[in-house]
């Protein structure tokens, strides 16, 4: 299908205030692209969220008003606020102590949420939690 170039729509990307954008996106950051009309019709909030491209080239996020052009791509993650905090509770009551821990388990799961891998969300946190649990037994062992 092809439209009309003077159809298409001015989109700024922004990244998520909440700090879910994945670092490999920021580069897209205050972008602007001119896309089809029906792109801003994708996503309509942080718990609808839709995808613009494809592959390695996939950008999750959400359309609100704003910006120079009047709309803006909200960049977000796979990760949604329920996956959020069941990943925050692998560690237990006590949560992570150790932010870098923290950060290498988040970026595991980013990978494995994102292309090629798509590993869906609750198996995700099944698998994180279970080597956690592995590792700490290791660790008290």
């Amino acid at each position: 299908m092809t439209a009309p170039l003077s159809t298409f729509v001015g989109v700024q990307f922004i990244a998520d205030p909440g700090g879910s954008t994945p670092p490999a996106l920021m580069k897209y950051d205050q972008v602007i692209f001119w896309l089809p009309p029906e792109y801003v019709t994708w996503g309509t909030g942080p718990a609808n969220t839709g995808v613009i491209g494809s592959g390695a080239d996939a950008v999750r996020g959400y359309h609100q008003l704003g910006g120079p052009t009047g709309h803006q791509w909200v960049m977000t993650s796979l990760i949604t606020s329920t996956l959020r905090d069941q990943f925050n509770a692998i560690p237990g009551p006590a949560g992570w102590k150790v932010a870098a821990s923290r950060t290498a388990y988040r970026q595991i799961a980013q990978q494995l949420l994102d292309v090629p891998y798509s590993v869906p969300g609750p198996e995700v946190v099944t698998l994180l939690t279970n080597a956690y649990n592995a590792a700490a037994t290791n660790a008290t062992a």
